[in-house]
């Protein structure tokens, strides 16, 4: 049976420009199929924008948001502890330290609005968006001035 795999043009050069790996010699083979970056979804409606990532592992004491009026940076941080620290790992490929992710909004917000809840690894994010009144039309009476 073939296994297929994803083309990807530029992975030769990035091994080529990575050849020493931060993450250790064992993750030099995986460079370019994992993704250590925040997975996220962002939706909107009518009055809120919605923003679900993707934190599996995480703590919810270690999840820090800071909600601008045009974007949302989630901070969070995963700690090893002392026991994996002294394990021999044949391959160690789970991530340790910190993530943080900036996520530009499609709307307005208003930041002291915000809620989240962190459920199964998931946090849940809603942001009020800011209410925009539509322009309104006033007929305005011109008045003859006497000289």
């Amino acid at each position: 049976m073939t296994r297929m795999v994803r083309y990807d043009p530029f992975q030769n050069l990035r091994k080529s420009f990575f050849s020493i790996s931060p993450f250790g010699e064992e993750f030099d083979d995986y460079l370019g199929e994992v993704d250590l970056g925040l997975r996220v979804n962002v939706s909107d409606d009518e009055t809120k924008v919605t923003v679900e990532a993707d934190l599996p592992g995480i703590n919810p004491d270690d999840v820090d948001l800071d909600v601008l009026t045009d974007s949302v940076t989630i901070h969070a941080k995963r700690e090893e502890t002392e026991e994996e620290k002294n394990r021999n790992y044949i391959r160690r490929e789970r991530r340790y330290g910190s993530y943080a992710r900036t996520i530009n909004l499609p709307s307005q917000v208003v930041p002291t609005s915000a809620e989240a809840t962190f459920t199964d690894g998931t946090l849940m994010l809603t942001i009020d968006k800011v209410v925009t009144q539509a322009p309104t039309k006033v007929k305005v009476k011109v008045n003859r001035s006497e000289k």
